[in-house]
C-alpha cells in the first residue's frame, strides 16, 4: 500500500513539564496546552524531515504561522511560560496577554480535597436542604457537575466547524458578477439554481441559520461550564441562564484566571449574556435587535472563545468528563443480499476534584 503522510500531526495542546518550585523545592508536573490567542483553539505542528518545525495552526479558527514565523512563535511562547512559572512560584496571576500568535496556557498542579473531604462537604450541604433560586447538591450529588463540564464541552466541538466564520460572509458572492463599469450583475439563471439549488437568498438564510446556532450552542456552553463550577467549588449555583449573574457567581479566583486569559470576557458576556436564555423561547419581544444580537459573527466567535476560556478553567477546578465508544460491526448475507449493521455502545462518565482552596 502506498505511504500515507500526515502532515499536521503533532499534538500541541497535551504536554506535560516538570517544575520545581524554588533551589530545594519538589518537581510538580504541570500541562501545558498550546492555544490560538484568537479563539482559544487547541494547536497542532508539523516538521519537516529533519525534524524542525515548520508549522503552527489552530484546529479551530484556522489561524496559521509558517516559515520564520513557526520558527520563533516557540521561541516567544516558552519565553512566556518561563514567566508564567515564575509568577506561579511567587502566588502571582499568569498573563497571557502579550503573545502574537500563540501562547502555551498552563495548568499547574493543586493540592486537591481528598475524597473524604469532598463527600463530607457535599452531606453537609446537602443536609441544609433545597435553596430557592439555588441548584444545590440535593440534584447534583458528587461527581454529576462533571457531566455538565462534558456536555459543555460536547457543545463547544460542535460548533467548531462554524468557527473560522471570519473567512465568510453572510451573502456569499459566488452569484454575482462584477461588470467593466462597477455595475454588479445578480446570477440567477435557472441552470444555476438547478446546479445546486443555492440562490443568494438561500445561501444567506442557510448562513445565517449557521450563525445563530453557533451563538445559541456557544452561550449554553458557557453557561453550563459556569454552572459546573459553581457546584464543584461552592455546592450551589444559581438557577438562572443569565450569563453575567453566572459569571459574577464564580470563584473569585476563577473570574482572575479567565480574565488573564481573555481580558474582554466579562464584557463579552455581559453583550450576551440572554442569547440562550430568553432569545431561546423568545419570552420577550426580542425584535429587531434580538435577531441582529443572534447573528452577530463577531460577538459568535468571542462567545465560543469565552466558553473555551470557562472550560478551561472548569478543568483546572478539578472537572472532568469522558466518553468512550465501543463499536461492534456485523454483515449478513443472505443470499443475494448484503446487511451492515453497526452497533455503538457509549460509556460516560462525569467527575470532580476540587482544590483545597478556591
Amino acid at each position: 500500500m502506498p505511504e500515507t503522510r500526515i502532515e499536521w500531526g503533532i499534538d500541541m495542546e497535551t504536554i506535560s513539564s516538570k517544575w520545581r518550585i524554588g533551589d530545594r523545592g519538589k518537581e510538580k508536573e504541570i500541562r501545558i496546552a498550546g492555544r490560538c490567542k484568537s479563539c482559544w483553539g487547541g494547536l497542532i505542528g508539523r516538521r519537516n524531515e529533519a525534524y524542525e518545525l515548520t508549522g503552527i495552526k489552530c484546529r479551530v479558527c484556522g489561524t496559521k504561522v509558517e516559515g520564520q514565523d513557526a520558527k520563533e512563535e516557540p521561541e516567544r511562547m516558552s519565553s512566556k511560560r518561563i514567566i508564567n512559572l515564575m509568577n506561579m512560584e511567587f502566588g502571582r496571576d499568569l498573563e497571557y496577554g502579550d503573545g502574537r500568535f500563540f501562547v502555551e496556557k498552563l495548568f499547574p498542579s493543586i493540592e486537591r480535597q481528598t475524597e473524604q473531604e469532598i463527600r463530607s462537604r457535599i452531606n453537609k450541604r446537602r443536609a441544609q436542604g433545597n435553596k430557592q433560586g439555588k441548584l444545590t447538591r440535593n440534584s447534583f450529588p458528587a461527581g454529576a457537575p462533571g457531566l455538565l463540564f462534558l456536555q459543555a464541552k460536547i457543545l463547544i466541538k460542535g460548533v467548531e466547524d462554524l468557527s473560522n466564520l471570519h473567512e465568510r460572509l453572510i451573502t456569499e458572492l459566488a452569484g454575482f458578477e462584477m461588470q467593466d463599469d462597477g455595475s454588479i450583475v445578480v446570477d440567477k439563471r435557472i441552470e444555476r439554481i438547478r446546479e445546486d439549488g443555492k440562490d443568494p437568498e438561500y445561501r444567506m438564510m442557510r448562513q445565517m441559520g449557521c450563525y445563530m446556532s453557533a451563538s445559541m450552542l456557544a452561550a449554553f456552553a458557557c453557561e453550563l461550564a459556569m454552572k459546573a463550577i459553581c457546584l464543584t467549588c461552592q455546592d450551589e449555583a444559581i438557577q438562572d441562564h443569565d450569563l453575567l449573574e453566572l459569571y459574577r457567581d464564580l470563584p473569585e479566583a476563577s473570574q482572575r484566571r479567565t480574565k488573564a486569559d481573555y481580558e474582554e470576557i466579562e464584557e463579552v458576556i455581559k453583550k450576551g449574556r440572554h442569547t440562550f436564555g430568553s432569545w431561546r423561547y423568545f419570552e420577550k419581544n426580542v425584535g429587531e435587535e434580538g435577531v441582529r444580537g443572534m447573528i452577530d459573527i463577531e460577538q459568535t466567535l468571542k462567545m465560543a472563545k469565552a466558553a473555551r476560556v470557562i472550560l478551561d478553567e472548569a478543568e483546572m477546578v478539578g472537572l472532568t468528563g469522558s466518553i468512550k465508544r465501543h463499536a461492534k460491526e456485523r454483515v449478513r448475507v443472505r443470499g443475494q443480499r448484503k446487511t451492515y449493521e453497526q452497533k455503538i455502545d457509549l460509556k460516560i462518565k462525569g467527575g470532580e476534584w476540587p482544590p483545597k482552596n478556591i
